[in-house]
């Protein structure tokens, strides 16, 4: 997505102060960068804070942000260039709406394998009284490999809503977002079935690679995700 001048000078704006508070170098950025295996220069850098990016890198900026305490979401929506998704509800605890719980399990992955969902967490989690049926679980979200730009993603430490009633056959399940566990790591990811039969594991990141699933029998559907929740306060 292409920023307007407008929109540059304040991502600029935003940056240079965000590092000007944590009191950072170029150099020093540069560094942290380094460390979570962006190879990007100060110039580069420097560019985005002079206003001078039309087509900012997403990973870059998601970096930048965290790297600065800025709310992720936040930024991007304040420079338009990233509008909530749909799928994402925000949850206002203190509004008066008629709300139920549902149990919390573990934690799946958005990247790499996490723990399996065999206990709850010791926590309910709330949600409107509209989104209960029987059986629905909550799973907390760890990773941004369902993060892409212009479409639904899936939030890093957001909450995903999963109905176990929806899994089918693996072909009913093709192109669906799902709860998986394979091999005793959970995931969520899409799943898809190409035109050889072979089934992966697939991230909305495009640089993200896919998991390809050799052994059929050790893959399991927790259930189909129906929506995520998200709390701004959770992103930095």
């Amino acid at each position: 997505m292409k920023l307007n001048n407008d929109q540059m000078v304040k991502l600029g704006e935003l940056l240079k102060n965000g590092r000007s508070n944590k009191n950072l170098t170029l150099e020093q950025v540069k560094i942290k960068l380094d460390y979570l295996n962006l190879k990007i220069s100060k110039s580069d850098v420097q560019r985005l804070e002079n206003g001078e990016r039309k087509v900012p890198n997403a990973i870059l900026l998601k970096s930048l942000c965290e790297i600065y305490d800025l709310d992720v979401i936040k930024t991007f929506n304040d420079i338009g260039y990233l509008s909530i998704p749909s799928n994402v509800k925000k949850i206002k605890s203190k509004v008066a709406t008629e709300k139920t719980t549902v149990p919390m399990y573990g934690t799946a992955s958005a990247g790499p394998g996490y723990i399996n969902l065999s206990d709850m967490i010791d926590e309910e989690f709330v949600i409107p009284a509209e989104d209960y049926a029987p059986g629905r679980f909550a799973v907390k979200v760890d990773g941004d490999s369902m993060m892409r730009i212009g479409a639904k993603s899936i939030f890093d430490g957001s909450v995903a809503l999963v109905d176990p009633s929806l899994c089918e056959d693996p072909k009913g399940l093709n192109k669906k977002v799902c709860v998986f566990t394979y091999n005793e790591e959970t995931f969520i990811k899409q799943l898809l079935i190409d035109n050889q039969n072979i089934i992966q594991l697939i991230s909305f990141n495009p640089d993200v690679p896919a998991i390809v699933i050799l052994q059929r029998e050790n893959l399991i559907c927790d259930g189909r995700v129906i929506k995520t929740y998200h709390e701004e306060t959770w992103c930095k």
